[in-house]
């Protein structure tokens, strides 16, 4: 049963240009779906915004559908709406996982992405939360994407009164900057490997080729500032190895990683994001000289940030360390 407590919500930003957002809806439950969207449109409609409207099977596909359109269109903002209701298997939990982690990794990766994919227990629920004469779930879902795209136009605004030398221009704070302490150039090799997990996904999901995702990521995801926090800034060297190594030997890391599964569970039927972080973690174990005790302990870290509450970290674990001990036996 739904509560009555009230929380507090951002007020609508204001934007320098017209927007348009594109409504990306799975109408499984299609009377739900339809109040989600209703609530979603009048939102974006209230905020002087314009939308276009798709719809996908299922909740899964929702995400595939965002960077899609992202790499074929020019949308300023995406909604994701549609519905999972608890079943009698673990489907359940996969399809809520799944696709939110999709969306988080793709925000992470600067999409403006309001999450209003309703994750319940059974239908009144649901019912309750789409309605928009309720709770609303489909209009707080465009409020949050407009909220994203404030604080990335304050930033522009930021940008372009400072100018870029003030503003802190990426590429150029890496010959500018003075010497680096050994901590600081701990922590821009940590950040590459989360940036090379997250550009390898990004790859997988959306067909982009080693080139732009690289030019995206340099120019425009290291030290990103999104108001309330900004990103690390990432060693570039090792980001482009890693991402070019992990590419142009796929199929030996691949081939590596499955004699560390279990063998019904090869490379790919494992999560999309674990998979990415096996390519990133065995081209450094195969085509660079780092200890491969400090790779292990790395992208066993990558693994807890992108799944703080799972068993993944030690499942990563546990497949590297039969990974490093196969391509270098040496170390041990």
């Amino acid at each position: 049963m739904a509560t009555a407590e009230q929380h507090y919500i951002l007020p609508r930003p204001s934007f320098d240009k017209p927007v348009k957002l594109l409504i990306v809806v799975a109408p499984y439950y299609k009377d739900i779906a339809d109040n989600l969207v209703a609530g979603a449109k009048a939102e974006i409609e209230a905020a002087g915004g314009t939308w276009d409207l798709v719809e996908v099977p299922g909740a899964l596909e929702v995400p595939s559908a965002i960077a899609m359109a992202d790499r074929l269109s020019n949308f300023d903002g995406y909604v994701a709406l549609g519905c999972v209701i608890r079943g009698e298997t673990t489907h359940y939990d996969t399809v809520c996982n799944d696709s939110s982690r999709a969306i988080q990794l793709m925000g992470l990766n600067g999409l403006c992405i309001g999450n209003g994919i309703l994750t319940v227990e059974n239908r009144p629920q649901a019912e309750v939360r789409a309605d928009p004469a309720d709770q609303n779930k489909g209009g707080l879902a465009s409020g949050r994407t407009f909220a994203q795209m404030g604080g990335r136009q304050q930033g522009d605004r930021v940008q372009t009164a400072l100018g870029p030398d003030q503003a802190g221009g990426r590429n150029q704070g890496y010959t500018q900057r003075m010497t680096l302490s050994g901590n600081q150039k701990r922590q821009m090799k940590s950040a590459a490997r989360l940036y090379a997990v997250q550009a390898l996904y990004q790859m997988e999901q959306t067909g982009q080729t080693v080139d732009r995702v690289r030019v995206e990521f340099e120019d425009h995801r290291f030290g990103e500032d999104f108001g309330d926090y900004t990103m690390a800034e990432g060693d570039p060297r090792l980001f482009r190895k890693l991402i070019e190594d992990a590419v142009n030997h796929q199929a030996a890391i691949d081939q590596a990683t499955d004699r560390a599964l279990v063998a019904k569970w090869p490379i790919a039927r494992i999560d999309p994001t674990l998979r990415a972080l096996f390519r990133a973690a065995g081209a450094e174990l195969m085509q660079s000289s780092t200890p491969p005790k400090v790779v292990i302990v790395e992208f066993v870290d990558v693994a807890k940030a992108f799944f703080p509450e799972g068993d993944e970290a030690k499942f990563a674990n546990a497949v590297l360390d039969h990974m490093a001990r196969e391509v270098r036996p040496e170390a041990f």
